[in-house]
C-alpha cells in the first residue's frame, strides 16, 4: 500500500512538471499584442485613445458630501455622493427619510437606482440615463 502511494505521488509529480513545462509561454503572444506585433492600419487592430475622464465625472453631484468611513487600507479611494435627502431634482423628486439600503440594476443603456427609506416604509426608484 505504501509503495502504491509513492508510485501515485511520483506519477502526479511528473504530470505536474509536464503540465508546467507545456504551459510556459512561447513568446508569440508577447507584450506587443497578438503574435508579438502591433496592428498595421487596423488589420490586426489599432491603438485606441487613452481614456481621459471629464473633471465632472468624478465629483459630488449632491449638496451633501458623502458620510462614509474609508478604511486606511483604501487610502487612494475617494467617495462621491450622487443624491441625498437634501437634494430636490428638477421634476420635484426628493429622497425622504433615512436611506438604509440601495441597489443598482442595469436596464439596457440605463441604470435603475432603487433606495429603501426605512423611516417612511417606502422605496424610491429613479432611472440614470446615458448622456
Amino acid at each position: 500500500m505504501n509503495t502504491l502511494k509513492q508510485l501515485l505521488l511520483l506519477v502526479l509529480l511528473f504530470c505536474s512538471i509536464g503540465f508546467l513545462a507545456m504551459s510556459c509561454e512561447d513568446g508569440k503572444d508577447g507584450l506587443n499584442g497578438q503574435d508579438g506585433t502591433d496592428g498595421q492600419n487596423g488589420t490586426d487592430g489599432s491603438d485606441g485613445d487613452d481614456f481621459t475622464p471629464s473633471p465632472l465625472l468624478f465629483s459630488n453631484k449632491s449638496l451633501l458630501s458623502p458620510l462614509v468611513n474609508i478604511h486606511s487600507n483604501f487610502n487612494s479611494v475617494t467617495a462621491y455622493s450622487l443624491i441625498s435627502s437634501t437634494d430636490v431634482l428638477s421634476n420635484g423628486f426628493r429622497l425622504v427619510g433615512a436611506q438604509d439600503g440601495a441597489g443598482l440594476l442595469k436596464d439596457g443603456d440605463e441604470y435603475i437606482y432603487i433606495v429603501n427609506a426605512e423611516d417612511d416604509y417606502s422605496v424610491s426608484e429613479f432611472v440614470l440615463m446615458k448622456t
